[in-house]
């Protein structure tokens, strides 16, 4: 299990914070973080199954309602995000209100939360042709990798994260020369 020290609560808002930060990182110690958890990892099984089906010519007919699940799922990613960003400064690790807020920002889970709702606002707004949608889709598919969120409760995966981590921009560099390697491979 994570723990997180919190900073003492002034006001009513600290203390919400705090509380919203357990929960969002299932350290609650009631049913609200696991049963959060839990819906967090049904919305992303959905979209999973929901961009294979896509793909299918055959289920063409049912395009709108997999825009329509994608679109509530990315509303309710991008405020997961954001809560998260917010609530992350309870945590005394990343107590200062934007030094802290950075240095969250930039751990492998937050980055992987980033990269799996990033694309799609890119497809939503910029316009892409069909084969730079085939590429954000591509990268889109990475949410696959929030399962790992789970792993937050297993040595293992704790250890991945923090050579992932301390590996830092060796790490980076590796992965975006394979994702430049794949989207070229794709064009």
């Amino acid at each position: 299990m994570v723990s997180c020290f919190h900073l003492s609560g002034h006001n009513m808002l600290d203390d919400a914070k705090a509380r919203l930060y357990d929960i969002l990182n299932n350290i609650s110690g009631d049913r609200v973080g696991p049963t959060f958890t839990i819906f967090l990892i049904t919305l992303i099984c959905v979209n999973v199954i929901v961009a294979i089906l896509d793909t299918v010519q055959e289920l063409s007919q049912f395009s709108e309602l997999f825009y329509w699940i994608e679109l509530i799922s990315l509303i309710i990613f991008t405020v997961e995000y954001g809560l998260r960003a917010w609530s992350c400064t309870a945590d005394e690790r990343y107590r200062h209100p934007t030094v802290g807020r950075l240095l969250y920002l930039i751990t492998p889970f937050a980055l992987i939360d980033f990269i799996a709702i990033f694309p799609t606002y890119i497809a939503l707004y910029a316009g892409v042709s069909a084969v730079d949608f085939l590429i954000l889709r591509s990268v889109r598919l990475t949410r696959v990798f929030r399962v790992f969120k789970v792993g937050r409760y297993n040595d293992a995966f704790e250890t991945v994260e923090r050579v992932i981590y301390a590996g830092g921009t060796n790490y980076s560099s590796s992965i975006f020369l394979a994702g430049s390697s794949f989207s070229c491979q794709r064009v």
